[in-house]
């Protein structure tokens, strides 16, 4: 893979034979821990799906299947269901409804400084980054939620259940988060790939039950 920027899906992504901040943060605990594969979670999954409807709403429409009302993943229906969505994700009914709160939130009016950073990144949605480290010489990637180089910013949503800045850090950092590695690993990609001017990294924290509050948050 040759250092630029690329336009793919995640499984592409992560087919690259190269370094992530992921696996970086996952080498704190042991070299071992960071070569176990994770295992997914219903967290997990409505992260993507909430990233997917957000900033790309035609892929969510192609890829995602909303499970009815009172299913359960089990029995003829859940087997039919199953097949009649073959390749989907499928995320559950109240998934859903925290998209489209979500989705309310960010178009209300109330977080006017959220919406205007999506609206001024554009087109520049789910960009993979692919470069050479300048002192270890090994390929490096990360794939970007959202950038704006007039602005010189890189934007990452994050899906939570409180929004408030300083509860979101103290939670990411008890379950072993590292968000400042993420933001100094995304501009030091930016910086070698885009140009100079990416100096800034937000986080946008989204939450994923009522009232749906959001945040930004620089880094």
């Amino acid at each position: 893979m040759q250092p630029g920027l690329y336009k793919m899906s995640f499984s592409e992504y992560a087919a690259i034979d190269a370094v992530n901040c992921t696996t970086l943060v996952a080498y704190r605990k042991s070299a071992a821990h960071a070569l176990v594969e994770k295992e997914d979670t219903p967290a997990m999954s409505l992260g993507r799906a909430i990233h997917a409807a957000t900033l790309e709403p035609h892929i969510f429409e192609r890829d995602w299947a909303v499970m009815p009302e009172g299913m359960t993943r089990r029995g003829k229906k859940w087997d039919e269901f199953q097949a009649d969505n073959a390749g989907k994700e499928i995320i559950s009914a109240s998934d859903m409804e925290s998209i489209m709160g979500i989705s309310a939130s960010l178009n209300s009016g109330r977080y006017e400084t959220a919406r205007r950073w999506l609206e001024e990144c554009g087109d520049n949605q789910e960009m993979v980054l692919v470069w050479v480290h300048p002192q270890f010489g090994c390929l490096c990637k990360a794939r970007l939620d959202l950038f704006s180089k007039v602005n010189g910013v890189i934007l990452d949503l994050k899906s939570c259940s409180n929004a408030e800045p300083k509860a979101w850090i103290r939670t990411t950092f008890n379950y072993g988060g590292q968000p400042h590695w993420q933001g100094a690993w995304y501009l030091e990609g930016a910086q070698a790939v885009i140009g100079p001017e990416m100096k800034h990294f937000r986080l946008i924290l989204l939450e994923t039950k009522p009232p749906y509050g959001i945040s930004v948050l620089p880094l």
